[in-house]
């Protein structure tokens, strides 16, 4: 799985609405807040006997080239520019900052060190 997303249902707080990322390229720990949505989305997937957050039809997890396939077969059905899976992550950023999310805000949910990264 791509760096920072979570593999496995104990890293998530329901309480604290946040999910412990552990798996970041400069090693460190941090802890990313979860929306309504993204907590209805959890909620459902715990019902179901797995480990994994993101699992297949036999509750194993889901590895990152599946995942990558996954995303390139929904690309090409949608018929868009070209596009990276990690783009994702900038368009969501600005559309954050287009809603009027205030700059820092946006920088601490992109999890970036400075606001010049953000």
């Amino acid at each position: 799985m791509p760096y920072g997303v979570a593999r496995r249902k104990e890293r998530i707080d329901l309480f604290r609405r946040s999910l412990a990322i552990l798996e970041q390229k400069n090693r460190g720990k941090d802890t990313l807040p979860l929306n309504s949505h993204a907590i209805e989305l959890l909620k459902a997937r715990g019902k179901v006997r797995s480990n994994h957050i993101f699992f297949n039809r036999e509750g194993n997890r889901i590895d990152a080239a599946n995942l990558q396939k996954a995303f390139n077969i929904a690309w090409a059905k949608a018929a868009l520019a070209k596009l990276r899976f990690h783009e994702l992550r900038h368009t969501s950023a600005a559309r954050l900052v287009q809603a009027g999310v205030d700059l820092y805000k946006v920088q601490k949910l992109m999890r970036h060190k400075t606001p010049i990264m953000t």
